[in-house]
């Protein structure tokens, strides 16, 4: 039986172990397991910044002519992983916006170290219940397809090793609006930090 991960909060010691990276202070990029809320949030946030919003899997899609549920269910996970490096590798991003990621895609080789060279980082967490009972909810999502509650459990513990090493991290178990707040006025306070 896989042990229960209890995600520490900002508060805890935790917030020690962020990288800090120096980046233009505008793109923000959201990380975090799926249904974590990342687009939501991202959408959400690129109208109270008043700046582009990009969803990654969107962008994919859009190019490829496939969702990500169609890639992973005829090519397998892996070959995912692979459009998705070549797209972060490829994105140039606007003077400001906001991107929200798929969620293996900070997780495959060295994306979340070349997203962080691109935008500043924030991770959406929430501990696995609360993920896995979005996850299943009807239609379910496709992991919850292909993967059972155990092998999930375990795949979220092993993508929040690469999650948490985000520049900031917001519990994902509160509201959009207060999801949205949070960030915001990081980002005020990073940006004026950055230009003093």
């Amino acid at each position: 039986m896989v042990p229960v991960l209890r995600l520490r909060k900002p508060s805890d010691s935790v917030t020690s172990q962020t990288v800090s990276v120096t980046v233009t202070p505008a793109p923000l990029a959201l990380v975090g397991f799926p249904c974590s809320g990342k687009s939501t949030v991202g959408e959400r946030l690129s109208a109270l910044l008043g700046c582009p919003w990009i969803d990654s899997d969107r962008a994919i899609e859009a190019s490829s002519g496939k969702t990500p549920a169609q890639w992973i269910l005829s090519e397998g996970q892996d070959f995912y992983r692979r459009l998705e490096q070549e797209w972060i590798n490829s994105w140039q991003p606007p003077e400001r916006c906001i991107l929200s990621t798929g969620g293996g895609l900070p997780c495959y080789r060295d994306n979340m170290r070349v997203l962080s060279r691109k935008a500043s980082t924030v991770y959406l967490f929430a501990d696995f219940p609360v993920l896995h009972e979005r996850l299943t909810r009807p239609p379910p999502h496709i992991l919850a397809r292909i993967h059972g509650q155990a092998a999930l459990q375990a795949l979220h513990q092993q993508r929040h090793l690469t999650y948490r090493t985000a520049n900031h991290l917001v519990s994902a178990e509160q509201g959009p609006e207060a999801i949205c707040e949070e960030i915001r006025k990081w980002h005020v306070g990073r940006v004026a930090g950055q230009s003093d």
